[in-house]
């Protein structure tokens, strides 16, 4: 069994603000915003608007073989804050849409990203401290070796496209800022020896 650990090397959020739920919630156009002190997932009313924050994280997977069987993958994010009025998840889902840099139209291209590949419940999320998503086997399958690979973070309501009545959302430190998010792939090749690569 081999490890690799990857620190991301991109964060970011794609952000919409307006005073009608629906209409922002299905805009084709967002905000695009990269290597921000935190990156946020929310989905928010704060009179008279509605916020709605998609997260994004890359991840250079380039030292992943081609032929790895992958028996499991933990992405880990660094809590900087939470808000919770209703309760959610914080639910990982392809970013296979991306690229970089981050385009404003990215906030559209992740409306129909709706299938989980992991979560974690926002009465599990810590402050001042890594929380770690498991990705199910519909996320595993997804990880694309030898290449860089994006993953996406959405509320579970605005993935269900619930009107919030106040603010719900988290907060974990982007890129650069001493606690960056990483993956920690378990894998195995055939081989009989024990293989660590760390990439950061």
């Amino acid at each position: 069994m081999a490890q690799l650990v990857v620190d991301e090397t991109l964060s970011g959020y794609l952000r919409n603000v307006g005073a009608v739920y629906n209409t922002i919630h299905d805009a084709a156009v967002g905000g695009a915003f990269e290597y921000q002190t935190v990156v946020q997932v929310s989905n928010d009313y704060v009179d008279p608007d509605y916020y709605i924050y998609r997260g994004v994280a890359e991840f250079d997977l380039s030292a992943l073989p081609v032929g790895a069987v992958i028996s499991s993958a933990i992405i880990s994010l660094y809590g900087w804050s939470t808000w919770v009025n209703e309760p959610f998840d914080i639910v990982v889902v392809s970013g296979a849409d991306l690229v970089e840099p981050l385009q404003d139209a990215d906030y559209g291209d992740l409306l129909d990203e709706v299938t989980s590949f992991g979560s974690i419940a926002s009465g599990d999320w810590v402050e001042s401290d890594y929380n770690h998503i498991t990705l199910n086997p519909t996320g595993k399958a997804a990880i694309v070796k030898e290449a860089v690979n994006y993953f996406a973070f959405r509320c579970s309501l605005d993935i269900s496209k619930t009107t919030p009545s106040g603010e719900n959302g988290v907060q974990w430190l982007g890129a650069g800022y001493g606690h960056d998010a990483y993956i920690t792939i378990n894998y195995s090749t055939g081989a009989t020896f024990v293989q660590t690569a760390c990439i950061g």
